[in-house]
């Protein structure tokens, strides 16, 4: 009985050091980033503000071979569970790609003062700089 009660005393404490370690990283990306993303011809510049309420702002511009096309916005809600941002779309400028209700995750690498480096599904690893 002695086992069983320090084994579930272990799995509380694991848990409560997870939740806590979660709440640090969201306190920490908390601010606003810029955001580069750049493939082949596409290119995106923009700038992301996750906000303490669990809201996420992302706007920017859009260039296809180096020339301006579109402006973009998408406004979502996001949270940090076991060491991932999770994010859901609730508003989005270009539906075909980013749909409204769409949800996906991004292991968060790390975060600290001056950047935030987050790993996508397919591996590919991001940059964000910290503006404020």
């Amino acid at each position: 009985m002695r086992i069983l009660i320090i084994i579930l005393f272990s799995l509380l404490v694991t848990h409560i050091s997870a939740s806590e370690s979660d709440e640090a990283l969201f306190n920490k990306i908390l601010g606003v980033w810029t955001t580069e993303v750049d493939s082949d011809d596409l290119k995106t510049e923009g700038i992301k503000e996750y906000r303490s309420d669990g809201t996420l702002i992302t706007s920017g511009k859009v260039y296809i071979d180096g020339e301006f096309v579109e402006n973009y916005f998408v406004k979502a809600k996001w949270q940090v569970l076991d060491g991932y941002s999770h994010v859901e779309i609730l508003e989005s400028s270009h539906t075909h790609v980013l749909p409204i209700g769409h949800k996906f995750s991004e292991k968060i690498i790390s975060v600290d003062d001056k950047q935030f480096i987050y790993e996508k599904k397919n591996g590919k690893q991001y940059t964000l700089k910290r503006i404020k």
